[in-house]
């Protein structure tokens, strides 16, 4: 009861100020990263998939080629030239090399590719 007096006692022109004062949300400059789809060929998966949930990012290791927006394979794989790199060449695919099947080669990799700097956590 107090504070409904106090707004009809004159602060009922800062209650009015109030709504004015509340903004829409706006675009943030770095808006929210769209969900990426690889393949992993030769990639140890669930190193992948930690890192992405480490660094907070939308990855998804998928199962099937087809549904694969791009390649993350190790470089002892790629020099060999399967049919499976060579086809996604011809595709136009993306391949990403990394040299190890390390968790830090990944979140480097993953980094690079949703830019964002691996240390903001």
């Amino acid at each position: 009861l107090g504070s409904m007096a106090n707004e009809r006692n004159g602060r009922r022109g800062e209650s009015a100020e109030r709504p004015s004062r509340i903004l829409r949300p706006e675009p943030e400059s770095e808006s929210v990263p769209q969900p990426l789809h690889i393949y992993a060929y030769g990639v140890a998966r669930n190193r992948m998939i930690s890192s992405a949930r480490r660094m907070r990012l939308p990855l998804i290791v998928e199962e099937d080629l087809g549904n694969a927006q791009a390649i993350v394979t190790l470089k002892n794989y790629y020099r060999r030239r399967p049919k499976l790199i060579v086809d996604a060449e011809r595709r136009g695919t993306p391949i990403y090399v990394l040299r190890a099947n390390t968790v830090s080669q990944m979140e480097d990799l993953l980094a690079t590719l949703f830019h964002v700097d691996e240390d903001a956590d």
